[in-house]
C-alpha cells in the first residue's frame, strides 16, 4: 500500500502534470501543433508506461515466473519469514494453516468473474463518452467537431476494436479451443484498445477513419502483449500492453487521419509532414520522460524494501491479506 500511494503521488503530482502542460497548457508541444484531444498520450500512454516500469522492476507474481526454475519450492515457502509470521496468527492450527497455504500455492490461476469484467468494461465504455465528449468543453461547436461527432467516433472505435480482437486474438495468441471458441475477455480488451486509440483524434476525423483506427488497435495490442510477454514482464490484465501500445498508436493515427493536417487526408504536404513529425516527436519525448522518472521511483522503492508484498501474501491473494 505504501508503494501504491507513493507511485500515485509522484505520477499525479509530477509526471502527469508536466506532460499535460506540454500538450494542453500552452507548452512547447502545444505551440508546435501537437494533437492529443482527450489524452491518448497524456493519460493512457503515461499510465501504460508507468505500469510497465512498475511491473518490470517488481518482477512476476508467484506462479507466473518466466523461468519455472525461479519458482519458489514448498520448502522455500515454509522457510520464508512471511510464512512464519502468518503462522503465528493461527496458534494450535499449524496443520490446517500449512494445508491452506499449500492449496493456495498449487491452485491454478483462473479469472474470478467474467461478469465483473463485462460490467467494468461497460462502465468504462459509457464513461468514455463523457471523457471524450466532455473534453470539447462546450456543446456549441461546429458540427464537424461537435460532441455528437466525438461520441459517434468513440462508439465506432471501441466497437471495431472489440469485434476484431474477439476474432483474431484467440487465433494469434492460441487461447481459443472448441470449448472456448469465443474469448469474451478478448472482446473486452479490444473495446478498451479501440477506445484508447480513438481518444487523441475523435474530434477531428471522419467516421470511416474511426473504424480503421479501432480495427488496427487489435494487432497493435497483440504486438504489445507479445513484446511484454517476451520480456518476462507480468502484466495481469494487459494494462501496460493496451495503454502503452494504443496510446502510441492513437497519436500516430491522429497524424494519419486528422481532417485538417493528417498525412492521408490533408492536401498540404509541407504542413501534414510537419504535423506528423511533431506527433512522433511527442511520443518519444513523453515516453522518455515517463519511463525515466518511473524507473527512478520504482528502483528506490525496491531498494527500500517497500515495493513488493510478502511471499505468503502473494500466494493467498491481496484480497485476504490486505482487505481481510
Amino acid at each position: 500500500m505504501k508503494s501504491f500511494i507513493i507511485c500515485a503521488i509522484i505520477n499525479t503530482g509530477l509526471i502527469y502534470p508536466i506532460v499535460a502542460y506540454w500538450v494542453w497548457g500552452g507548452g512547447w508541444l502545444m505551440a508546435r501543433g501537437f494533437q492529443d484531444f482527450a489524452g491518448c498520450g497524456v493519460v493512457h500512454m503515461v499510465g501504460g508506461i508507468s505500469a510497465f516500469v512498475g511491473a518490470w522492476i517488481l518482477g512476476p507474481r508467484y506462479g507466473f515466473e518466466k523461468n519455472s526454475k525461479d519458482k519458489k519450492t514448498w520448502e522455500e515457502i515454509q522457510n520464508d519469514p512471511s510464512y512464519k509470521n502468518m503462522e503465528k496468527e493461527f496458534p494450535g492450527k499449524e496443520v490446517e494453516f500449512r494445508r491452506w497455504i499449500k492449496e493456495c500455492a498449487e491452485k491454478p490461476y483462473k479469472i474470478n468473474s467474467v461478469m465483473d469484467v463485462a460490467a467494468g468494461t461497460l462502465i468504462l465504455w459509457v464513461g468514455w463518452f463523457y471523457f471524450n465528449g466532455g473534453s470539447a468543453l462546450t456543446m456549441y461547436k461546429a458540427r464537424q467537431n461537435s460532441v455528437c461527432r466525438i461520441v459517434l467516433n468513440t462508439i465506432i472505435g471501441g466497437g471495431a476494436g472489440g469485434i476484431t480482437m474477439m476474432i483474431f486474438k484467440p487465433l494469434i495468441m492460441r487461447t481459443g479451443s472448441k470449448y472456448n471458441r469465443y474469448d469474451f475477455c478478448s472482446l473486452c480488451d479490444g473495446i478498451v484498445a479501440g477506445l484508447i486509440s480513438i481518444t487523441a483524434s475523435c474530434n477531428n476525423i471522419d467516421v470511416w477513419a474511426a473504424f480503421v483506427i479501432g480495427v488496427i488497435s487489435c494487432p497493435v495490442s497483440i504486438i504489445g502483449m507479445v513484446i511484454i510477454k517476451t520480456l518476462g514482464v507480468d502484466d495481469p490484465i494487459n494494462a501496460a500492453a493496451l495503454h502503452t501500445s494504443n496510446g502510441i498508436w492513437g497519436l500516430i493515427a491522429c497524424g494519419f487521419f486528422d481532417i485538417t493536417k493528417g498525412v492521408i487526408v490533408s492536401g498540404n504536404k509541407n504542413e501534414r509532414d510537419k504535423f506528423f513529425g511533431y506527433q512522433l516527436c511527442g511520443i518519444v519525448v513523453i515516453g522518455l520522460w515517463v519511463f525515466t522518472l518511473n524507473c527512478v521511483v520504482f528502483f528506490i522503492m525496491k531498494k527500500c524494501g517497500i515495493l513488493r508484498v510478502p511471499l505468503v501474501d502473494e500466494i493467498v491473494g491481496l484480497d485476504i491479506s490486505e482487505c481481510g
